[in-house]
């Protein structure tokens, strides 16, 4: 894989996790609406989806290890692809928590799998610099998230949030797959 793409593909991969969180914030009214639920409850949309995170970052190390890098990166992309698919189409709340929590866990496995390939590819001290890339282009991300949400709601509808989750997830898919 040609350096420059896997410093790009790293990038994308990482802000998966904040683009998943912070761009269907300007949506919450919308959802709300559609599927009757408070506030309160919708929020706890974002905590499921940050625990399923957390907690299967653990796990996907090891599988990256065992299976390796890229097969942990394309099988989570593609998983958080079906998953965001869920969430649009999702005929109820409880369906769409589910799928949140997928989208938790296979994002888990993106950042995972990508990182691990910049520690295998680069030495030490190249990996560092290219993590620093890497973390400031993360570091825009949940700025990013909102603005991108809200102009797609406004043009759109908060489904259309999860589809742009879908074609992100197969762009970057599609990045490592064939790069």
């Amino acid at each position: 894989m040609n350096r420059a793409l896997l410093i790009t593909f790293t990038a994308l991969a990482g802000m998966i996790a904040p683009f998943s969180t912070d761009t269907y914030l300007p949506s919450f009214p919308a959802i709300e609406s559609y599927y009757g639920v408070s506030r309160e409850l919708l929020s706890s949309s974002m905590g499921v989806y940050l625990a399923a995170f957390a907690i299967t970052t653990l796990v996907w190390g090891p599988f990256a290890d065992r299976f390796g890098r890229k097969s942990v990166a394309i099988i989570s992309l593609f998983g958080f692809g079906i998953a965001s698919i869920g969430c649009a189409l999702a005929p109820s709340f409880d369906g769409f928590m589910m799928f949140r929590v997928m989208q938790g866990i296979l994002a888990g496995g993106v950042i995972i799998g990508s990182r691990a390939m910049i520690r295998d590819v680069f030495s030490p001290k190249e990996a560092q610099k290219t993590m620093a890339v890497v973390m400031m282009l993360f570091a825009i991300a949940p700025a990013l998230a909102p603005i991108v949400g809200g102009s797609v709601e406004t043009q759109f509808d908060w489904q259309c949030i999860f589809w742009f989750f879908t074609l992100y997830a197969v762009t970057t898919l599609l990045m490592v797959w064939f790069f």
